[in-house]
């Protein structure tokens, strides 16, 4: 869903490869793998030294770099100056693709390697598929939003029908041990979002007379299970507004991005699959507001911290 590419600092100011950085961003599903760490300064001095006077090259790295799309990975020590030889060290976990201006064979057969003229969606190392079909297993899920949680700071498991069992908790403890790979086990902030569905006869009071058995049976399923994590949670109960928005979606939302599980975030059988959807930038702001305290799309009826 989301790829991360390690580019030249001299592959930056070639015009195609300029037009391609267009394409990159969360919302695209292309982030920018630091290589070498020094990467933005590296290209910095190659734009005072060469391009001082252009403009346009001047904003297209200021609207590059506003899009925060240039991300740490972990690198690797190789006795070698050569940038592609420093790339091509980098674990394929971490960075999914290479580009350089050209591809010179002399410089190995890495399969991850694009140069200026690969820049099309008929290379599958440059496609990125937004939206696919993938098997109901937490493992297979949470590569879907793998490079999403390395780079998020916060994030929402959303799913009208969680109830904090063990089919729905596979998925999240699967998730929250990728962030904790990042963090070095600093607690991550965790939010569970789920929906009470309110018969229409119902009047406030009884609308939330009605859901707290629910909510305090999700409250003791999560904690059943959550008794170890490395995580902080927040659980949220919605109801639907009479003006309001469909409470149907199932998403993992982030500060970043907003991935889409159309058959929901609880695990099935191996045989069973998902569709799962990267969500566009205005979807993704949209979401976000709505799943906050003082939304105005749903009723909060109550939240818990754990």
């Amino acid at each position: 869903m989301i790829k991360v590419y390690a580019i030249s600092p001299e592959a930056v100011f070639d015009p195609k490869i300029q037009q391609a950085l267009e394409s990159f961003g969360f919302h695209h599903g292309r982030l920018i793998g630091r290589v070498p760490k020094e990467w933005q300064k590296e290209v910095s001095n190659i734009y005072y030294s060469k391009f001082p006077q252009d403009k346009r090259m001047e904003i297209a790295l200021e609207r590059l770099y506003k899009k925060r799309v240039v991300k740490k990975i972990p690198l690797v020590e190789v006795e070698s100056k050569n940038w592609v030889d420093r790339a091509s060290a980098t674990n394929p976990e971490d960075v999914q693709a290479i580009i350089c201006l050209q591809i010179d064979p002399a410089s190995g057969t890495d399969s991850r390697m694009l140069g200026r003229d690969d820049l099309h969606d008929e290379n599958p190392i440059w496609q990125i598929e937004t939206g696919v079909r993938k098997h109901r297993t937490a493992m297979e899920m949470a590569e879907c939003v793998r490079v999403l949680l390395r780079y998020s700071a916060v994030v929402k498991f959303i799913d009208p029908y969680f109830s904090g069992e063990p089919r729905h908790m596979k998925f999240v403890d699967q998730c929250v041990s990728v962030m904790c790979a990042e963090t070095h086990g600093k607690p991550i902030p965790v939010e569970l979002h789920t929906c009470f569905f309110a018969s229409a006869a119902d009047d406030n009071l009884a609308r939330r007379n009605r859901s707290k058995p629910i909510f305090d049976n999700l409250e003791a399923n999560v904690r059943k299970s959550w008794s170890a994590r490395k995580a902080r949670i927040r659980i949220f109960q919605w109801s639907i507004v009479d003006s309001g928005d469909r409470f149907h979606e199932r998403f993992v939302s982030t500060d970043c991005a907003t991935i889409e599980f159309g058959g929901g975030l609880d695990t099935g059988s191996g045989s069973e699959k998902t569709s799962v959807k990267l969500m566009s930038k205005s979807a993704h702001d949209e979401l976000s507001n709505a799943y906050k305290t003082d939304s105005d799309v749903y009723e909060l009826l109550r939240f818990i911290d754990l």
